[in-house]
């Protein structure tokens, strides 16, 4: 499967954004109604064999499940720790209980303050991505990631502040606690 899908309900492409120097955009490739579900993810645990599938959403409930992600990674990967675990900060979303999950593909979806293109719901097994309003085909999808990531949970930010991690996101929330 390749990016470009990555789990969509609906047509899409992945494409330069419309944004200046924000890297690549998700576009729609056909008309969209409020309320569809333009994504659907099966929320899995760290320890499921399903944690690489395109159309799956990893919940984390600890440090010792970021640790083991991020392990899990390490032993397949090019990359040192340190450039791994600051690169999973990228990839990390919490709702607004503190419920946090790690991406398993990216959604190549940008941040535009005040655009709120996409709602995340979980419903029992699943994170359900909607379109908030009718979007027509062509246009880049938008979230405002301020009010999308929700609240991060404490042991989250601990083990930010344990690997001194400082994504914009990570420090965002940190000095709003």
């Amino acid at each position: 499967m390749q990016y470009a899908d990555a789990g969509f309900n609906v047509k899409t492409s992945v494409k330069p954004s419309t944004i200046k120097e924000a890297g690549l955009g998700r576009f729609l490739e056909e008309d969209v109604s409020e309320g569809a579900v333009l994504r659907k993810l099966a929320v899995v645990n760290v320890d499921s064999p399903n944690i690489t599938c395109y159309n799956s959403i990893i919940f984390i409930n600890s440090k010792e499940d970021i640790d083991n992600l991020i392990n899990n990674y390490y032993q397949y990967s090019l990359f040192d720790l340190s450039a791994i675990r600051n690169k999973f900060v990228d990839f990390v979303a919490c709702d607004n209980n503190s419920n946090m999950y790690l991406m398993s593909a990216s959604f190549y979806v940008n941040h535009l303050s005040g655009c709120h293109h996409i709602s995340r719901q979980r419903e029992k097994e699943y994170i359900y991505y909607r379109s908030t309003c009718d979007i027509k085909a062509g246009q880049e999808l938008f979230v405002d990631y301020n009010t999308h990531i929700g609240k991060y949970p404490s042991y989250y930010l601990e083990w930010c502040n344990q690997h001194c991690i400082r994504s914009f996101i990570a420090q965002l929330k940190n000095d709003t606690n």
